[in-house]
């Protein structure tokens, strides 16, 4: 039955205004019912900020990391809306052969400093290229804002070439971050279909969409240029670098590359945490001493490991065990050799006594002729 079977006629902005006034109004759909869910889900949020609160105390980096959508470099229709005179036109499908090529921004967000950088790839979003990525940034800003640290927190999702279950994505943090930077990385997965919820998700990714909203990106400079100049009132500031690297697909971690991978699965939920540790030697100080961890894998070193050795020996005066070294290894999750710093003002003495000790064993055994 109908209001007109009754002979009642009404305009729809009166049956409008009824309606608004029962409490009703237009609706759309919201996406909240999460077929999959995971029974680990809360437990996994809880921990994720138990960790984050915990580097956040010692002031040790936190970066979430993920990959925005890509986009065709051309002139194509961009979402959103500009002020202009009239509308700009562009090509009325979105063809991959009219394009200029494609563009991937993978994003890296520091969450203590709140900055954002961004690699721009123009082949393929792989996991060798979302870890030349976060090397990248420690390189070139992460290493300056934090001097002092040898630890890192990556938030990621659990899919993507950051995903939880990719082995390439782990090999390639071991080569790329671990043992070329030195660095213990722990690594933990926001639950599947929990994407929404990763930091650089509202802090960076949605700023950089509303900066160039309406405006086609038909060149790479432009892209950069939109990155570059995102802004917010809290602060934020963003960095933009463009990757021509080609990172082909379908490669898997070889057999040498998941042996010397150092991984350590946490206590909580392994799956979407752990930790990789380094594996290349690396000197620094722990209180009054050096230390030295142990290679395990010589052959991703950049020197003989006779050269190694030298090194280890020149830099640090390498000596036995020593227990001190045992608790630094705990706290760093290395291997490590103790030493004590060389007293270089010292050396020369040192080796001139020891020559003339040895010339004097040498003379009194016979072994050593004495001259006329």
């Amino acid at each position: 039955m109908t209001l007109a079977d009754f002979g009642v006629i009404v305009s729809p902005n009166t049956v409008a205004r009824l309606l608004h006034k029962m409490g009703y109004s237009l609706r759309v759909n919201h996406k909240e019912l999460s077929p999959n869910h995971s029974p680990d889900r809360n437990d996994q949020f809880l921990y994720l900020g138990d960790l984050r609160q915990r580097f956040q105390r010692r002031g040790l980096p936190i970066i979430s990391v993920d990959t925005k959508k890509r986009e065709l470099v051309g002139n194509f229709k961009n979402a959103g809306s500009r002020w202009d005179l009239s509308p700009r036109l562009v090509n009325d499908h979105d063809f991959r052969s009219d394009s200029t090529g494609v563009a991937i921004p993978y994003g890296i967000y520091d969450l203590l400093a709140n900055r954002g950088s961004v690699v721009v790839g123009v082949s393929h979003d792989t996991s060798a290229f979302a870890a030349h990525a976060i090397a990248h940034w420690w390189r070139q800003e992460g290493s300056d804002r934090y001097p002092r640290s040898r630890q890192l927190l990556i938030l990621s999702d659990s899919g993507g070439s950051n995903g939880s279950r990719r082995r390439a994505w782990k090999t390639e943090l071991q080569s790329q971050l671990a043992d070329s930077l030195h660095l213990t990385l722990t690594v933990a997965h926001y639950p599947t279909g929990a994407s929404k919820w990763n930091p650089i998700e509202h802090r960076l990714f949605s700023e950089i969409s509303k900066n160039w909203a309406g405006e086609p990106l038909d060149s790479y400079q432009k892209i950069l240029r939109f990155i570059r100049s995102t802004r917010t009132r809290t602060g934020l500031s963003v960095t933009a670098h463009l990757d021509r690297r080609h990172y082909p697909t379908g490669t898997e971690p070889t057999p040498e590359q998941l042996q010397s991978l150092r991984l350590m699965p946490h206590d909580v939920l392994p799956k979407w945490n752990y930790t990789i540790s380094p594996n290349l030697r690396s000197c620094f100080c722990v209180g009054p001493k050096w230390h030295c961890a142990r290679v395990r894998t010589p052959q991703l070193t950049a020197f003989p490991p006779v050269r190694q050795a030298a090194y280890r020996q020149k830099r640090c005066g390498l000596v036995a065990r020593t227990s001190s070294s045992r608790r630094a290894s705990a706290s760093f999750g290395v291997t490590l050799w103790s030493s004590n710093r060389i007293d270089r003002s010292t050396a020369p003495k040192q080796r001139r006594a020891k020559a003339r000790a040895w010339s004097r064993t040498m003379a009194s055994s016979g072994r050593l002729g004495t001259s006329a």
